[in-house]
């Protein structure tokens, strides 16, 4: 069931392991053993990381093709691919895929032997939940026809609580983008003229850019290419504020008042004591 194992060559074909290290599995998942039921692959997830641990050294055999070998490199990649969270090796996962005519296809693989049915809704109106059949060992999957709307959304729930989601968009021909993908100044020309640009190819990857008055007729060169100083500016928003509440200004300005009035009292004492 597990995407790292799952379709791979099959078993019986596989050489042997000559060393097995023994152990007892008190968490994880054993995806691989060995003749006498010992494990030898182990996979688990401890918070957002993963971990897998071979207790064997002998996968050396496979490449060398000892006792018919085996798919080491498939293995290999599968596994590794796995640890950096590849999405198309996750074992609980939902897709779907909307075609033009309206047939919606909804995959999903899981370690369970059974899943929940998925939630479905049509451009966010919710619709039936759709029931999902087990295709292969750990693959579920389910089409639905004669769909009218352009975009779904679905979610289902895993064995342990979490929640799967993912949507599909109808497909409805090539869009302009895909239909010319190639480099052609013809489709550029009219927004060029439009804007009072220019469309120009150059041959090296190093492209200078420089800033150049607006006035300047040309505006590019063999190896760079000018930018208008325009001095063009809007304002998108204004905000004020007051640099001090009301009430410390007038604290503030009785303050000053005071400070006046004996400022003026000292004054004029010391000019009777010098009359």
């Amino acid at each position: 069931r597990h995407p790292i194992t799952n379709d791979l060559a099959d078993a019986d074909d596989w050489g042997r392991w000559l060393r097995v290290i023994p152990s007892d599995v008190r968490r994880g998942n054993v995806l691989m053993e060995a003749e006498d039921q010992m494990p030898l692959l182990v996979t688990d997830r401890v918070g957002e990381g993963r971990v897998a641990m071979m207790l064997s050294d002998h996968l050396w055999l496979w490449a060398r093709g000892f006792d018919g070998g085996g798919p080491h490199r498939e293995f290999l990649r599968r596994l590794v691919h796995w640890l950096m969270a590849e999405p198309e090796l996750e074992e609980e996962s939902l897709t779907a895929h909307l075609s033009e005519d309206g047939e919606l296809t909804v995959e999903r693989r899981s370690l369970s032997d059974s899943v929940a049915p998925v939630r479905l809704s049509e451009d966010d109106v919710p619709r039936d939940p759709i029931t999902l059949d087990e295709r292969e060992p750990g693959a579920f999957s389910s089409v639905r026809e004669g769909l009218a709307a352009d975009r779904v959304r679905l979610e289902t729930t895993t064995e342990d609580g979490r929640t799967l989601t993912a949507a599909a968009v109808r497909e409805r021909g090539s869009s302009s983008e895909l239909e010319a993908v190639t480099l052609e100044a013809s489709h550029l020309t009219p927004l060029s003229r439009s804007t009072g640009g220019q469309i120009i190819a150059t041959r090296g990857e190093n492209l200078d850019l420089r800033r150049v008055a607006a006035s300047r007729e040309r505006a590019f060169g063999r190896d760079w290419l000018g930018v208008a100083r325009r001095n063009a500016q809007e304002v998108l928003a204004e905000e004020r504020s007051a640099l001090l509440p009301r009430w410390a200004y007038f604290l503030l300005s009785l303050g000053l008042l005071l400070g006046a009035w004996v400022l003026e009292s000292g004054y004029l004492k010391s000019r009777r004591s010098a009359a």
